[in-house]
């Protein structure tokens, strides 16, 4: 959410700023509405767009596994792996909350008595009807204002005729551009997102360029326009809602007037919007920079958060038994660069084995990442812990994973596979926050004849795999000590069996 926020912010900022800077004070009225409206949509919605289907998976870089990406320090010990684990302080996420909601809650009730004080205005005037609109006529010293097809006036005796129809053209056209969709959009934006400033200055803004349409709609002969908008200024404005024809600031709006047209050379300045929204295309959106992996030692940052790798050492099975025989007597117990095997038969050490070791995320924005993986010897870490749980009717990742990519899947050849996803990591609010390469692999490798993954399929079923992960999947945080906390999460509980071009899920035995 901090992430979308921000780049949220940052569109509408750059939008503004080119805006403030190239077409402000141009006469391309219609064009800059337009242009703002789209600013403001733009910023909603390219911080959460996803482009990873249109890009080929091997040209992104975004998905590139880390153990090809980093070269880490091959000295790291499991038990003393030292990652500061925040504490969760959701005392503070309340108050946040609290503030933001009583805040939205305040514009709402600023927007009802707005809607109550027009509609009490128009009960109680007098109303008339003139070429289909409906004239309102107040007795409040106020300047006459509109919203949709209603007027409301003070009084109609305070117009002569001139006066009268410039004030009539000016809020026809307010109407017939359909200005009042525009306002309650940013009306309602303005609410949603009081805390930031940066929409309150576009609904200012908008608001200005609807008043120079309905100026230059009206304003047959300038000087008299800009007489009667001197005289109307002197009085009050109007409900936010409608549109004030005494919308101030009224010299903005008379030197808007009098200025000379700009000139079709200068509409050359509108094409500087399309390098700006490629950039923000590049920059803003989830398979941009703040999507891809930036490596800095053993951290890497993606989509605004910054992850931490480690080497854990995986104790082979054969030993697993005789480490917890030690972690019982000793108090630390560091695990070998390597370890004797038996035979079982004879209980004879036959050879040594070199410990593996994987590289695995370990820590996301300075929090630790939780996981249940008994191959690195991470049994105290568990204790009092719950992993992540699919938020789906049967709550299980894998078989929501294999019902989206099952017609992939039915495009193998006969045999034995598995899903390969390593470094998934869920976050404390549930959201996916990181994942390496995803793919389909043998299962089983014999020295018999291997069924052959064709590259096509291959892409295909990791492309099916990608879109899964960036869509909006929701997981029940994992649980250490009833706290939501990040977590690694494993594919590993269910085997893929292809017989005659027919997938399906087999729940995996054994130990």
């Amino acid at each position: 959410m901090l992430q979308y926020l921000i780049n949220t912010s940052i569109i509408w900022l750059a939008c503004l700023l080119l805006y403030e800077l190239l077409l402000r004070n141009e006469s391309f009225h219609q064009f800059n509405r337009i242009y703002l409206m789209a600013c403001i949509v733009a910023g909603l919605l390219l911080p959460s767009a996803n482009l990873n289907r249109l890009m080929p998976i091997q040209n992104n870089i975004l998905l590139q596994p880390t153990g090809q990406v980093y070269v880490i320090k091959k000295a790291i010990q499991v038990n003393e792996i030292s990652v500061p684990i925040a504490s969760v302080d959701h005392t503070i996420e309340h108050i946040l909350w609290i503030i933001y909601l009583t805040g939205m809650l305040i514009g709402m009730l600023l927007l009802v008595w707005e809607i109550l004080t027009l509609f009490r205005l128009y009960i109680n005037g007098r109303k008339s009807s003139e070429t289909g609109y409906t004239i309102v006529e107040t007795g409040k010293d106020s300047g006459p204002f509109s919203i949709f097809n209603i007027i409301f006036i003070r009084n109609r005796q305070d117009y002569n005729q001139a006066q009268w129809s410039l004030l009539m053209a000016h809020e026809k056209e307010h109407n017939r551009q359909l200005h009042l969709l525009d306002n309650l959009f940013l009306i309602i934006l303005r609410i949603v997102c009081w805390f930031n400033p940066l929409p309150h200055i576009y609904y200012k803004r908008l608001r200005m360029v609807h008043e120079f349409q309905a100026d230059n709609a009206a304003a047959i002969n300038t000087t008299d326009y800009g007489t009667f908008l001197l005289e109307q200024n002197l009085l009050q404005g109007a409900p936010i809602l409608t549109h004030s024809f005494n919308y101030s600031p009224i010299k903005t709006r008379i030197t808007m007037l009098t200025k000379t047209r700009s000139t079709r050379t200068k509409l050359l300045k509108c094409l500087t919007v399309v390098p700006l929204f490629g950039l923000l295309i590049i920059f803003c959106t989830q398979t941009s920079f703040t999507g891809q992996i930036n490596k800095k030692g053993t951290k890497v940052y993606f989509k605004g958060n910054e992850i931490e790798f480690g080497e854990l050492k995986v104790v082979p099975y054969e030993y697993r038994e005789i480490m917890q025989q030690q972690k019982k007597i000793f108090l630390r117990t560091a695990i070998p660069d390597s370890v004797p095997i038996k035979n079982y038969v004879t209980g004879e050490i036959t050879r040594m084995d070199p410990v593996l070791s994987d590289i695995i995320p370990i820590a996301i924005n300075g929090k630790h990442i939780f996981g249940h993986e008994p191959q690195y010897m991470l049994s105290e870490a568990e204790a009092k812990y719950f992993p992540p749980v699919f938020y789906d009717a049967e709550k299980d990742f894998e078989k929501f994973l294999f019902s989206k990519t099952v017609n992939e899947l039915n495009t193998l050849e006969d045999g034995s596979y598995i899903f390969h996803l390593k470094g998934l990591v869920i976050n404390d609010k549930g959201n996916v926050a990181y994942y390496e390469k995803p793919s389909i692999q043998l299962f089983i490798i014999s020295d018999e004849k291997n069924p052959i993954i064709a590259d096509a399929v291959k892409q295909k079923i990791e492309q099916q795999f990608i879109e899964v992960l960036e869509g909006s999947l929701k997981f029940k945080p994992a649980l250490k000590n009833g706290k939501p906390v990040n977590a690694r999460l494993s594919l590993e509980k269910y085997i893929i069996d292809v017989k005659s071009h027919k997938a399906q899920l087999v729940e995996r035995g054994g130990c």
